[in-house]
């Protein structure tokens, strides 16, 4: 019966080219220093090319089972979102927009913030979340049909993730690191870093287990019951306006929160198709995957940075695969980019 609970869908989103949004993050920018992550402050983390459009056309083609879909901004609207309403793609309520000040009631001090890993950390605060929701960016797409038991099982989340030694716990490959493991760790991708420090916030065990860019399915009270008993944890996330080395994700601390302690265990791959943009387009042996659906989803990593001539290809496969579910005016915007 678990699974036939409501299952709502998280989105953040900003529009890194407003004026305004670029002139407070300007405003706010840090000095650089060895925490802050490279490209916590560049263009493109806010980069916005209009992927949420194919974003919410997937989960209505491919999630029909999904109950709501909350866009969690800063004093921002995608402005084409309520044309899905309109063209009758779904109900008027079913996509939301979730300002910060909403999520962040009572902890106003770390806004405005620019970090999505502090925002991650708060959207269990949203007035009306579904206990059992999935937490998406807005550069991942569904590819095929989801069931809701590919995300929730008797209530629990499905955790696909695999397991990696600890930085300081491997052996070591060079008398670099084996006089100094702190280079081990600046080696390390933030990314993979971040689920690390998630992880021994619960445990000091040599291994943690590590997720893909992918949709992740999470629970409203496995983030409320911890952060209500470690305020000072979630205060030590949502302090950093950028994101930084040393910052747990929140993400990955749920995670770990129903594995070490709610008895999850974690699945292999939830079938993710990743490219870089900037590297490649969506061509040859990709494009085959994604128009054949043999991944469940996709990641696009950094589109606006891409080539025009990459952006409007991948923009072209993307129209070719959600148009059912796209309004004829989001197809007339995307048509003129592609």
């Amino acid at each position: 019966m678990g699974d036939l609970k409501p299952i709502d869908v998280v989105i953040c989103w900003v529009d890194g080219n407003d004026p305004g949004h670029r002139a407070k993050r300007r405003q706010y920018n840090p000095p650089q220093s060895a925490n802050l992550v490279p490209e916590a402050t560049a263009d493109t983390r806010f980069g916005s090319v209009g992927e949420i459009y194919f974003s919410l056309a997937s989960i209505l083609k491919y999630a029909p089972f999904i109950r709501k879909v909350w866009i969690v901004t800063d004093n921002q609207m995608p402005p084409l979102v309520a044309e899905f309403a309109k063209a009758g793609l779904c109900k008027a309520d079913f996509i939301e927009i979730v300002d910060h000040t909403t999520i962040f009631r009572g902890y106003e001090e770390y806004l405005p913030t620019f970090n999505s890993l502090s925002i991650e950390g708060m959207i269990w605060r949203i007035p009306d979340l579904s206990e059992q929701f999935v937490y998406m960016n807005d550069d991942f797409f569904l590819c095929r049909e989801i069931l809701p038991t590919d995300w929730f099982h008797n209530g629990l989340p499905r955790i696909y993730a695999s397991r990696h030694q600890r930085i300081g716990h491997t052996k070591p490959q060079t008398l670099k690191h084996r006089i100094f493991p702190a280079l081990m760790r600046r080696d390390q991708p933030p990314y993979y870093r971040m689920q690390e420090n998630a992880a021994a916030l619960l445990s000091k065990a040599k291994t943690f287990w590590r997720c893909p860019h992918q949709p992740h399915a999470l629970r409203r009270s496995t983030f409320e019951q911890y952060f209500l008993n470690h305020d000072g944890v979630l205060r030590g996330i949502i302090g950093h306006r950028f994101r930084g080395r040393d910052q747990a994700w929140p993400v990955a601390l749920a995670h770990h929160v129903e594995i070490l302690r709610n008895g999850v265990v974690p699945y292999p791959s939830f079938g993710v198709l990743y490219l870089k943009a900037r590297e490649n387009g969506l061509s040859g042996s990709n494009r085959q995957k994604f128009t054949m659906g043999t991944h469940r989803s996709m990641t696009i990593q950094s589109l606006d940075s891409a080539t025009e001539q990459i952006r409007s290809a991948i923009i072209r496969q993307l129209t070719e695969k959600y148009r059912e579910f796209l309004p004829e005016s989001i197809l007339a915007v995307v048509q003129h980019q592609s």
